[in-house]
C-alpha cells in the first residue's frame, strides 16, 4: 500500500482541498485516494488506462493519505536483505527552488528522511527520493533558468524563472541536484503530476516483488568473460551460471539452475546425462546434447 502525506504546509486533514492542490498526484491514476475507507476496489489497467471497476475514479486500494513523519510518500518494498521502506519527497519545480534557497529542503526535510548518521536520529526511510515535475530548460543564450508558461493558454512561451527578484541560473538547480545525489538521495524528474502519479506507482509496483522476481538484470553474454550483474547470487554462483550458459541450449534460467545443483566447474563438466536430467528445466534430449559437446574430441 502506497502511503501518502496529508499534509499541506502547516497540516490539513484528509478531506481538504489544500491538501489535493499541495499534492495532486492523488486526483489521477492509479494513485487516486479512496474517500470511503471500506472500499477495497483496486483499478485495472484495460485498453492503455486505468479503470476502476465501480466506474468512479475516487475509489482505489493502491494508495491511501495518512500522516508520515516525513516524505510525502512513503512506499514498503523487498529488498535483498529484507523488507524495506522507500520515502519519496514530491516537489514542483517552484517549490523545489524556494525550499533549497530557504535551506528546509536540505536541512529539515532531507535530513529527516535520511537520518544524521547517529543512533539519536536514525532514518526514517532505507532508500529516498526526490521527485520533481515541472518544465524547464536553460535559456540558450544566458544560461538562465527557464520555465514554460502559458500552457492550454495559446501558444507557450519560454520566461527566465524568478525566484523573488532574483535570476536562478540552470546550473544552480543541476548542481544542487548533483549535492543531493552525494548524500544519497535519488532524484527524479517528470513532467507534470499524472506522470508523478504514474511514477510513484511503478516504483511500487518494482519494490513490490520479491528480490529473487527481479530477472532485468540477470542475463548473461556469451561475447565476454567478464561477470555479469546478477543480484541476489554470489560470485561464485555467477561463475558457474556463467560457465553453464555457455553450453548448448543453456542460456541464463538453465544456468541458474546448474549453478544452484553443482559445487563447482569440475563437478558440472565431469556430470552424466542422468544428473544433468535431473536438474529442474532440463531433460534427457537437452542433457545427451550437453554431454555429447562436453566429451567431443576433435
Amino acid at each position: 500500500m502506497i502511503l501518502i502525506d496529508d499534509r499541506s504546509g502547516s497540516g490539513t486533514d484528509r478531506k481538504s482541498k489544500f491538501t489535493k492542490k499541495y499534492l495532486d498526484l492523488i486526483n489521477y491514476p492509479p494513485l487516486n485516494i479512496c474517500t470511503d475507507p471500506d472500499c477495497n476496489l483496486p483499478f485495472e489497467w484495460v485498453s492503455g488506462e486505468w479503470v476502476c471497476p465501480s466506474g468512479d475514479l475516487s475509489h482505489s486500494s493502491l494508495a491511501t493519505l495518512c500522516r508520515l513523519t516525513s516524505g510525502d510518500v512513503s512506499i514498503p518494498g523487498n529488498g535483498p536483505n529484507g523488507p524495506l521502506l522507500i520515502g519519496i519527497e514530491v516537489k514542483s519545480l517552484s517549490d523545489l527552488l524556494s525550499s533549497s534557497d530557504s535551506g528546509r529542503l536540505q536541512a529539515t526535510q532531507v535530513t529527516s528522511m535520511l537520518g544524521n548518521g547517529t543512533s539519536d536520529f536514525p532514518p526514517d526511510y532505507d532508500i529516498c527520493w526526490l521527485l520533481y515535475h515541472g518544465t524547464y530548460r536553460p535559456n540558450p543564450k544566458t544560461g538562465a533558468l527557464q520555465i514554460l508558461k502559458g500552457r492550454g493558454k495559446g501558444k507557450p512561451v519560454w520566461e527566465d524563472y524568478l525566484l523573488g527578484s532574483r535570476v536562478i541560473d540552470w546550473g544552480y538547480l543541476e548542481s544542487f541536484i548533483l549535492s543531493l545525489t552525494t548524500i544519497g538521495v535519488n532524484v527524479k524528474h517528470v513532467y507534470d503530476m499524472a506522470e508523478a502519479a504514474l511514477w510513484v506507482s511503478t516504483v511500487a509496483h518494482w519494490w513490490g516483488k520479491q528480490w529473487k522476481d527481479h530477472k532485468s538484470l540477470r542475463t548473461l553474454d556469451s561475447t565476454t568473460t567478464r561477470l555479469p550483474l546478477m543480484p541476489g547470487y554470489s560470485k561464485h554462483e555467477i561463475k558457474l551460471a556463467t560457465t553453464a550458459a555457455s553450453l548448448p541450449n543453456i542460456k541464463f534460467e538453465r544456468g541458474v539452475a546448474a549453478a544452484q545443483h553443482f559445487t563447482s566447474i569440475r563437478s558440472m563438466i565431469n556430470a552424466d546425462e542422468s544428473e544433468w536430467a535431473s536438474i529442474p528445466g532440463f531433460g534427457k534430449t537437452i542433457a545427451k546434447t550437453i554431454v555429447d559437446y562436453v566429451t567431443e574430441e576433435e
